[in-house]
């Protein structure tokens, strides 16, 4: 299956060592990313021991869109019924650089749109929407008219593992802090 891993600038290497590892193979490293064929158990080693990864997205499907119209017919197409519970819940995030869609909020309700009328026309029913704590998270990425629909394997974002009280004065972000930490050289283990 295809993955791509988002995290922090600067921090791309250390998620290609990590699929690496992991058992990952043809990892191409972007911009704030790493995408990689895995099977599920190296998605699964990516989510639970990468100290460097934010979110984990496995792709389900790509197309290309001339507008929104398009983008909800070829959706409407993909069997959300057996990704997503009827009586589950589920949010979309969107991620748009394209001069034909250029509201990523606007981009996301087609999406939604079309999960729920898909949902509507097989089962009579629809999931629900929850933004903070959906059962599944789509992930729609839109770069020009090309379209890629994944869905989160991670849930909650891996950088709120939770160490820190929640109203810390100064905050870091644990994955910069552990990349910041293997950057400068340390290894776990040492003093």
């Amino acid at each position: 299956m295809k993955l791509h891993a988002k995290t922090l600038a600067g921090l791309e290497d250390l998620v290609a060592q990590d699929m690496k590892q992991a058992g990952a193979t043809e990892m191409v490293v972007g911009r704030r990313g790493v995408s990689c064929e895995a099977d599920l158990k190296a998605m699964y080693h990516l989510c639970l021991h990468s100290r460097f990864v934010l979110r984990v997205l496995r792709h389900l499907t790509e197309f290309n869109a001339k507008n929104p119209d398009d983008l909800y017919r070829q959706s409407a197409r993909f069997a959300w019924e057996d990704l997503i519970p009827v009586d589950g819940t589920f949010v979309v995030d969107a991620t748009v650089h394209s001069e034909v869609f250029t509201h990523d909020h606007f981009a996301a309700l087609r999406l939604k749109d079309a999960v729920v009328d898909r949902f509507r026309g097989k089962t009579g029913q629809r999931p629900s929407i929850d933004r903070v704590r959906p059962d599944v998270r789509l992930h729609l990425h839109i770069a020009g008219n090309k379209v890629t629909l994944s869905v989160d394997a991670t849930g909650a974002p891996l950088s709120h593992r939770g160490y820190r009280p929640p109203k810390a004065k100064a905050p870091l972000n644990e994955v910069l802090a552990a990349g910041l930490l293997a950057l400068g050289g340390w290894r776990p283990g040492t003093p």
